[in-house]
C-alpha cells in the first residue's frame, strides 16, 4: 500500500477565489483602512498641513493623506465594524444545510472576516478611544 501523498495548501489565487470577488473586495477595503489607522489624527486642526491662510479654508490646502486619515477613513472602519458582521452572520445563515464541503468553505470564510474583524477594531480603537476622550 502507497501513504497517500501530502496535502499542499491551495495556492493565493484559489483561496481568493473560494472567498468571492465582493469579500475580496471587502477584505481589501479593511486592508487599507488597518494601513491608515496609525496615521489617523482625532484633531484634523493639529496639522500643518491643514492650517490655512487668513480668510482661506483650511481645507482648501489639506493634502489626500490628511483629508482621507482624518476625514473619511475614520467614518468608513466605523462601517466596515457593521458590515463584516453582518456578512459573518450571512455566511453563517447560508452554510446551514450545505454539504460539508460547502460548509468548510463558509467556516474559512468566516475565520478570514473574524480575523481581518479583530485587526480592524484593534487598531482604530485608540483612534477612537482618543476621539471620544475616554
Amino acid at each position: 500500500m502507497s501513504e497517500p501523498a501530502p496535502r499542499r495548501a491551495p495556492p493565493l489565487r484559489e483561496r481568493l477565489l473560494e472567498l468571492g470577488a465582493l469579500r475580496v473586495a471587502l477584505l481589501a477595503a479593511i486592508a487599507v483602512l488597518v494601513a491608515s489607522a496609525p496615521f489617523a489624527s482625532s484633531d484634523p486642526f493639529a496639522s500643518s498641513a491643514l492650517e490655512g491662510e487668513a480668510g482661506v479654508s483650511p481645507y482648501l490646502h489639506a493634502s489626500f493623506g490628511i483629508v482621507w486619515t482624518t476625514l473619511i477613513a475614520p467614518p468608513l472602519a466605523v462601517m466596515m465594524a457593521f458590515v463584516v458582521p453582518l456578512d459573518m452572520l450571512m455566511s453563517r445563515i447560508y452554510m446551514t444545510g450545505k454539504p460539508e464541503v460547502e460548509r468548510a468553505r463558509f467556516r474559512r470564510i468566516l475565520a478570514v472576516e473574524a480575523l481581518a474583524l479583530a485587526l480592524l477594531i484593534g487598531v482604530w480603537t485608540p483612534f477612537f478611544m482618543a476621539l471620544l476622550s475616554v
